[in-house]
């Protein structure tokens, strides 16, 4: 697995670690990485998770060399059902890693608040982006569907300097896919496209954090879990917890919730419209 790294100097910083829920077969192996990785006897003490019963929780702090934290979010991640965060301060900000099974590791550079920092050029890049990407995808679905079909743009009040549009259409199956796999090469797109038959249908959910999620959905456009699933959940989770979270991936649960603060926006002026 690749390994995080952390800039060169090494120079004394403070750490702090807080595992939000392991599994409980995992408590020692957590003990040893970290006495491995910090080089001291340390004893961690873990307490119930209530919000998942059958896992524990922990929080433990360190003075070291600079680049503890990334070693150690290197070795916890290699453990896929835990969540994590981990903190390292210095005298000019800090680097943070977190992780969840659900959304992978992210790493990021922080001021001395703790607050995570992004550049200027990192805030241009993705209000450029979003803005100047509309021709590209008005270009992509008359392409995919065949038709000089006219997107209607409106702002995005959650994300200042984006826009939103919903369109449908009828045609032959497998459009969907198309275009999912398009619009997912443009990065800073937040999107769902949903293909419904009579049997049924396919729904793509894509966000820049998460990526891209495909499930098939009944009639009704609920998730469907089929049984060559259940059967891959039950034979590589290990407890409880492992169960839910896996059936959770499966679900979407992660992009339906991430998704569902978009499909609100604006819901507000609708209602007053529709009050008019």
């Amino acid at each position: 697995m690749e390994r995080l790294s952390s800039p060169a100097a090494r120079s004394s910083v403070q750490g702090f670690l807080t595992i939000h829920s392991a599994p409980s077969a995992l408590r020692r192996h957590i003990d040893w990485a970290l006495q491995n990785i910090l080089g001291t006897n340390m004893q961690v003490a873990w307490h119930s998770q209530p919000l998942l019963p059958g896992t524990f929780k922990s929080a433990i702090s360190w003075r070291d060399a600079e680049g503890k934290a990334a070693e150690i979010a290197s070795t916890l991640r290699s453990w896929h059902y835990l969540n994590f965060e981990v903190h390292e301060r210095n005298d000019n900000g800090g680097e943070l890693f977190r992780f969840t099974p659900e959304l992978g590791i992210h790493r990021a550079l922080t001021d001395l608040s703790g607050a995570v920092l992004l550049n200027e050029n990192q805030v241009s890049e993705v209000l450029r982006n979003a803005s100047a990407l509309r021709r590209h995808i008005d270009w992509a679905l008359q392409n995919i569907l065949g038709i000089n079909m006219q997107v209607v743009w409106h702002s995005q009040p959650l994300l200042p300097g984006t826009f939103k549009s919903a369109i449908s259409w009828r045609d032959a199956e497998g459009k969907a896919a198309e275009i999912a796999s398009t619009l997912r090469s443009w990065h800073y797109l937040n999107f769902e496209v949903h293909e419904r038959n009579d049997n049924g249908g396919e729904l793509f959910r894509f966000t820049p954090e998460l990526g891209i999620h495909r499930a098939l959905t009944d009639l009704s456009g609920a998730v469907l879990l089929n049984e060559n699933q259940v059967s891959e959940v039950l034979r590589n989770a290990f407890d409880e917890d492992a169960i839910r979270q896996a059936i959770a991936q499966i679900l979407g649960n992660a992009w339906d919730a991430e998704l569902e603060r978009f499909r609100g926006a604006g819901m507000q002026e609708i209602s007053h419209l529709r009050a008019i």
